[in-house]
C-alpha cells in the first residue's frame, strides 16, 4: 500500500516540482513578469524534446524491453517519433526532468527548507523509476547528469530574462503622458482687490476741516 503510494508520487515528480516552481516565482520580485513564467515552461519543452532525440538516437533498452519481443525491430520514423522513445530508457527522462528543476529550485530560490523538500520528491522518483524496472542505475546517472548541466544553463540564463523585464518596465514608464493640466490655462484668482485698489474713504473730513467756534 505505502509502495504504491509512493510509486504513485514519484511518477508525478516531473510535475510536481514544475509546478512547485511557478508557484514560487509568484512569491517573488517577478511574480508579474509574465515572461518568466513562459521561460520556465518553454525551458522544461525543449528539455524533454533533448530527452526524446537522445533516446531515439541510442535505442537503448529498458531493463522489462526483454519482455516486449517486438522491441528489436523497432525504427523511429517520423511519425512515431514522439512516442517510440517511451521503449528506451537512455537517458531516464524522469532523472533528467526532476534533477534539472530540482538544480534550479537550489540555485534560484535559495531556501534550505524548500529545497530539502525538493530532495525528498526527487529521490522518491529515483527510486520509483529504479524499482519499476523502468530504467537501469547506467540510465538514472546519465539522466540525472543531463538534468543538472540543462538545470544550471537555464539558472544562467535567468538574469538576462529578467533584465529584459526590468528594461521594458523602465522604457513604459518613462513614457506615459505627463499631465493633462497645464498650469499656464488655469484660471486666475477670483478673489477681489487687495486693499490698495479700494475706492477712497467716503468718511467726512476730520475735526480740522469743522467751522470756527461761534463763541469768539
Amino acid at each position: 500500500m505505502i509502495n504504491s503510494y509512493l510509486s504513485r508520487i514519484g511518477y508525478q515528480g516531473p510535475n510536481t516540482l514544475l509546478l512547485l516552481i511557478l508557484l514560487m516565482l509568484t512569491r517573488t520580485t517577478q511574480a508579474t513578469n509574465i515572461n518568466l513564467y513562459i521561460y520556465v515552461i518553454v525551458w522544461q519543452f525543449i528539455s524533454h524534446l533533448l530527452n526524446i532525440t537522445i533516446k531515439n538516437i541510442l535505442k537503448h533498452p529498458r531493463p522489462d524491453s526483454d519482455k516486449n519481443e517486438k522491441f528489436k525491430t523497432l525504427v523511429p520514423t517520423l511519425s512515431n517519433y514522439f512516442t517510440i522513445h517511451r521503449n528506451y530508457g537512455m537517458p531516464s527522462g524522469h532523472a533528467q526532468a526532476v534533477m534539472s528543476e530540482l538544480t534550479f529550485i537550489i540555485l534560484y530560490f535559495k531556501q534550505p527548507f524548500l529545497s530539502m523538500l525538493c530532495i525528498i520528491q526527487t529521490s522518491i522518483t529515483l527510486w520509483q523509476r529504479y524499482t519499476t524496472q523502468r530504467h537501469s542505475i547506467n540510465q538514472l546517472i546519465v539522466g540525472s547528469a543531463i538534468g543538472i548541466t540543462v538545470g544550471v544553463i537555464f539558472y544562467k540564463l535567468i538574469p538576462f530574462i529578467e533584465n529584459t523585464y526590468s528594461s521594458s518596465s523602465t522604457l513604459t514608464s518613462s513614457t506615459l503622458p505627463s499631465s493633462t493640466l497645464p498650469s499656464s490655462t488655469l484660471p486666475s484668482s477670483t478673489l477681489p482687490p487687495s486693499s490698495s485698489t479700494l475706492p477712497p474713504s467716503t468718511l467726512p473730513p476730520s475735526s480740522s476741516t469743522l467751522p470756527s467756534s461761534s463763541s469768539e
